[in-house]
Parts: structure tokens; C-alpha cells; sequence
């Protein structure tokens, strides 16, 4: 069904009664195949509150700009914060069993919460509660991804153009909730203690394999895409170092712009 315009839900409205609209909801539930039907059917319904102007997106738009300069936090900006947040809530999505991703809002709750890669995100959800109850027709799982669009668009990134329709879990008991182990694990397959030849940490060589095939690959990533989202964490990452009192290589202090400056092969048409 996708997201409509306020004029087209109105039509819509006008022609149909409301044992139609279910009727076409259900449907196009069963047509998706998806392990929490319910949840595509208030998906549609939500997408349709949300297109008859229930959430003015462009007042919230501007919460979140209020937000962003913090001079008590890190080096001045939540920003980086709420990347990382709607990053960790998407970084969950399996296409084949179509679980996980932003759709829920599953953080909420310690279910996925308590993936030791969440860690310090709590915060970035407290930050934005109060937008949440001033508009509390926008969902978690959309706040938190608008939430990263206006801090991208913000520190000069590209404009997005952003689709309302995520539908937050009632609980962690909801059938597409994502197990623990999803994210990129810095440490996984690494022996604590132990070292090869090299002084290197073993097992190394299988994180390779962790990021390429066990996260990014298996949300349909190229290696070329892989790598981009992989430089663009450590920009983000970087304010959690610096608050920890470690360096932090090619770092800039500009809260509200790039904090890092990309390497010049990413720009590159070639392979690699």
C-alpha cells in the first residue's frame, strides 16, 4: 500500500468504509508473508494516521535541531549519538526471516537492550523522550531514525527524504524481535590472552568474515558499501572514545559537522 498523501488518504476515506480498509489491510498482510502480520496491519493504519497530518514531521524536524548542540555532552553534540542509535536499531534486520531492523523499536526493552553493543545507547532514547511525549503520534522506531537524518542533514550530509510508518513492538515478546548477536562484534571469535606469531589477537582473521558475511552481507551490503558504513562508525565511535579518555586519530572539534576526514579511496571508481 505504501505511504499516501493526505489528499489521496482522504479520497481513499471517502470511497471506502472501514470493513474495506481492514479487508484491504489483512490482505496485503497475508501478501507479505511477514512473522508479525498484526504488525503490517498497524504499520498500514499508522501510515495512513500519520499521512492525514497526526505528526507534524517538519515540528519535529525542528525538536530535534534544538537538541542537537549540547555543551555538557561529549564534544558538544548529541548528534553522533542518535547516529549511532538509529545505526544499532536497523543493524539488526535479517531478510530472510524478516526480523529485527528499526520497525519496533525493540531497544526498548532488555530483550535487545542487553546486546553488550547497545551499551551507552539509553542514553541517546532519553534524550528524545521528551519530544516523544510532546508528539506522541510518531513512533520510537520512526523518532530514532529521524533523529539520525536531521544530525546528517545538519553537518552538511545529503538531504533524505524521510517515510513515517514504523511501528513500535507492544513488548519483547513480539515475533520479530531480533535475537543477540546481530551487530558487529569488535572482540567476536577473538581468544582474550592469547597471541600469534605476530602479536596479533587470535582469531583475528575471522572478523573479517564476521563483518563481510555474519552482519553487512546478510543485509544484502556490497563490500564497497561495507567498508563506507564501517568508516562512518568510527566517526561516530570516536565521541565514545574521547569521553573515555582515549585518543582519537583525525578528529576535529565540530559538533555539529564531520568529525573525521574519509579516506580518499572511498571516492574511488576502482577496484579494491
Amino acid at each position: 500500500m505504501g505511504a499516501k498523501t493526505k489528499a489521496e488518504v482522504v479520497e481513499y476515506a471517502s470511497k471506502h468504509t472501514i470493513e474495506e480498509k481492514l479487508t484491504a489491510a489483512v490482505n496485503e498482510a497475508i501478501l507479505s508473508n511477514s512473522p508479525d502480520p498484526l504488525g503490517v496491519i498497524a504499520a498500514i493504519l499508522q501510515r495512513e494516521s500519520a499521512a492525514r497530518g497526526a505528526v507534524d514531521y517538519d515540528l519535529v524536524r525542528n525538536e530535534i535541531k534544538s537538541l542537537l548542540e549540547n555543551q555538557l555532552w561529549d564534544d558538544g553534540s548529541l548528534g553522533p549519538k542518535f547516529v549511532r542509535l538509529a545505526w544499532h536499531s536497523s543493524g539488526t534486520w535479517d531478510p530472510v526471516t524478516k526480523t529485527g531492523g528499526s520497525n519496533g523499536a525493540g531497544m526498548r526493552f532488555e530483550a535487545e537492550r542487553s546486546d553488550p553493543e547497545n551499551n551507552g545507547l539509553m542514553e541517546g532514547q532519553a534524550f528524545l523522550e521528551p519530544i516523544k511525549k510532546k508528539f506522541p503520534g510518531i513512533s520510537y522506531s520512526d523518532l530514532w531514525v529521524l533523529a539520525a537524518y536531521v544530525f546528517i542533514e545538519q553537518s552538511g550530509g545529503p538531504a533524505m527524504e524521510f517515510t513515517p510508518g514504523r511501528v513500535d513492538h507492544a513488548d519483547e515478546n513480539a515475533p520479530a524481535m531480533p535475537p543477540i548477536g546481530r551487530l558487529p562484534a569488535a572482540e567476536k571469535y577473538i581468544v582474550k590472552g592469547q597471541q600469534d606469531e605476530q602479536g596479533r589477537a587470535m582469531g583475528w582473521e575471522k572478523l573479517a568474515m564476521h563483518i563481510r558475511d555474519e552482519v553487512f552481507g546478510r543485509m544484502g551490503f556490497t563490500d564497497r558499501e561495507t567498508v563506507a558504513l564501517i568508516r562512518g562508525a568510527t566517526c561516530t565511535a570516536a565521541v565514545t572514545r574521547r569521553t573515555l579518555g582515549m585518543p582519537v586519530r583525525g578528529w576535529r572539534n565540530r559538533p555539529s559537522g564531520p568529525t573525521s576526514t574519509p579516506p580518499t579511496w572511498l571516492a574511488t571508481t576502482g577496484d579494491w
